[in-house]
């Protein structure tokens, strides 16, 4: 059941659809180098950089938007977009990680408030197999996402082209 919005909560969505969009536009101009910064202040490929903050635009603009009184329609293709490009980023973000060999040298073991570090020896294949499974995982639910959406798109497809034909 739709709620109704009041003219008070039309403003506070606005306002938070602003300041998701602003949280993901100054970091993509920074990717793309609108906003000059030093690759050293970068610390992986720019153009990944700037995939992996695109679904905040995405998020702001929805919620923007809908605030604004667009149907829900805007509120689902521009979430459904920014889910599949924040989930194929963040797997090719961690394949990054494994390709480049960088997975990180420390790593704390710890259960309650007590932690220490381990050895480097022992640290470094941990993080390698941590992010190799997240990597893997993040691929298999990039994988069923795509799917579903592609699936959805062609039904879709289908379902209109079967109420045009006479």
């Amino acid at each position: 059941m739709p709620v109704a919005i009041t003219s008070r909560g039309r403003a506070g969505a606005a306002a938070i659809g602003l300041a998701v969009t602003a949280m993901g536009l100054v970091p993509f101009l920074r990717a793309v180098n609108v906003i000059e910064t030093p690759d050293s202040e970068i610390h992986v490929p720019r153009l990944l950089a700037a995939v992996l903050v695109i679904p905040f635009v995405l998020l702001g603009a929805g919620i923007l938007l809908s605030a604004l009184g667009l149907g829900a329609w805007v509120w689902n293709a521009l979430g459904y977009a920014a889910g599949l490009i924040f989930v194929t980023s963040t797997a090719a973000f961690l394949v990054w990680v494994l390709a480049t060999g960088n997975a990180g040298d420390s790593a704390m073991l710890g259960v309650g408030p007590i932690a220490v570090p381990l050895p480097a020896f022992i640290a470094r294949p941990f993080n390698v197999v941590f992010v190799s499974f997240c990597a893997l995982l993040m691929i298999g639910i990039a994988a069923a996402y795509w799917w579903h959406a592609i699936r959805s798109v062609r039904r879709r497809a289908e379902t209109a082209s079967e109420g045009a034909s006479p």
